[in-house]
Parts: structure tokens; C-alpha cells; sequence
């Protein structure tokens, strides 16, 4: 990758596992900018795209709010008042389980499929990753993953 304006602070640092550390750093804040942006004309925030697109992946089987939260990739976020607001969109359902009225079931509406399938369709995830082959795109998820070890 050449190293642009913005990276010209990463060349200053002494090895080259701080420079992956930085580069890594810098490129979530830099991607989260972008997916603010980019879901900001659907009138979604990245969280909420989360929830949908966590939602939908399960369809037909709803999740509970314990499981949505445990399948967020930002961990402090507030799933309750995200779920509410996608349902005050249509987007989302929220019902009793039958067995047990206590616990709470979430499903996609088809609004919120539509949506999903639009924001799919548009392939607009795919201009981040444009400039990479398969083999590299497969090579840099392999190398990501080495990091996420606790």
C-alpha cells in the first residue's frame, strides 16, 4: 500500500508491529467514517445496519435481545433502543415467545428485507475492497483473524 498523507505519521514509529497496530487503527476509524456516511442516506446508522443485517442472516428464526448483543461488533452499544428505532421504521418486529412470554423475539419485516437487498444490490461495500485480488482479499482476512486471538 503507498503510504499517503495520512500515513506519513506511521513511517515515524519504530517497528514494524506498531506500524500494523497503527495501520489497522487508523483504517477502523477511517472505514467507520465511511459506513457512517455511506448508511446515513438509507437513514441508518452502522449500528443499526448491524442489527438488520444480523437479523436477516438469522431469518426465519428471530433473535432474542441477548443474542443481538452478542453478535454486535460494537459491544457497547444499547441493542434495546436500536431495535426500538428500527421498529418505529418498520424494519423490525418484536414478539412474546410462545413458550415463554418473558423472553422476546425479534424478526426481520419484509421492509427491512427490502432494504437489506437494496443496500446489497448497490454493492457499495465493494468499492473498499476493489483493489484487492480474491487471493489477497482471502489473505488479509486470514491475517486479520491472527490478530483478533485473545
Amino acid at each position: 500500500m503507498p503510504v499517503t498523507k495520512e500515513f506519513s505519521v506511521i513511517n515515524d514509529i519504530d517497528t514494524d508491529y506498531e506500524k500494523v497496530l497503527a495501520s489497522v487503527y487508523y483504517t477502523h476509524f477511517w472505514l467507520s467514517d465511511k459506513y457512517t456516511a455511506m448508511f446515513l442516506e438509507y437513514d441508518l446508522s452502522p449500528q443499526q445496519s448491524n442489527v438488520l443485517g444480523s437479523v436477516l442472516f438469522s431469518h426465519p428464526k428471530p433473535l432474542t435481545l441477548t443474542e443481538l448483543k452478542s453478535l454486535m461488533l460494537e459491544k457497547n452499544s444499547d441493542v434495546s433502543r436500536i431495535v426500538s428505532r428500527l421498529i418505529t421504521k418498520g424494519y423490525l418486529e418484536k414478539k412474546s415467545n410462545k413458550e415463554n412470554k418473558r423472553k422476546i423475539e425479534i424478526t426481520i419485516t419484509q421492509k427491512g428485507i427490502d432494504l437489506m437487498e437494496k443496500i446489497r444490490s448497490q454493492q457499495l461495500f465493494k468499492k473498499f475492497t476493489a483493489g484487492l485480488t480474491t487471493q489477497e482479499a482471502q489473505q488479509l482476512v486470514n491475517l486479520l483473524a491472527k490478530l483478533r486471538v485473545d
